[in-house]
């Protein structure tokens, strides 16, 4: 048997077995932002459930830890906004830029004489 190569193998087994892995899911900002949204969405439904399944008419929102009710609505609009922005096709969202742009393009003049095509001799 060789020493030098049993060696060899159990160094390498040691190092191998000191190795720690982590997984992480591979997804694009907006597939990230739609399930944490999701994520929230079923939190929220949860809550619900759970205090109409206790009988309560009304909810103390102070309870569930909101406390800034205007705050709230607001950020649930800006989900709103996410959410549809993130569901529309990219056609959609290429000819919404494009739009813009020649909207930004048409009405500002540019100050340039050269880049405005009337260049005086």
């Amino acid at each position: 048997m060789n020493y030098e190569e049993t060696l060899g193998t159990l160094r390498y087994a040691d190092r191998a077995k000191k190795i720690k892995n982590q997984a992480c899911i591979n997804e694009s900002p907006q597939d990230k932002m739609i399930r944490e949204l999701k994520d929230e969405n079923k939190k929220l439904k949860d809550m619900l459930r759970k205090l109409a399944a206790a009988g309560g008419d009304t909810i103390n929102l102070a309870e569930l830890g909101i406390t800034n009710m205007q705050e709230l609505i607001e950020d649930m609009d800006e989900n709103e906004k996410i959410m549809e922005d993130l569901e529309k096709p990219f056609e959609e969202k290429l000819a919404e830029a494009k739009a813009k742009d020649a909207a930004t393009n048409s009405t500002a003049a540019n100050p340039v004489p050269a880049l405005n095509g009337s260049l005086a001799e």
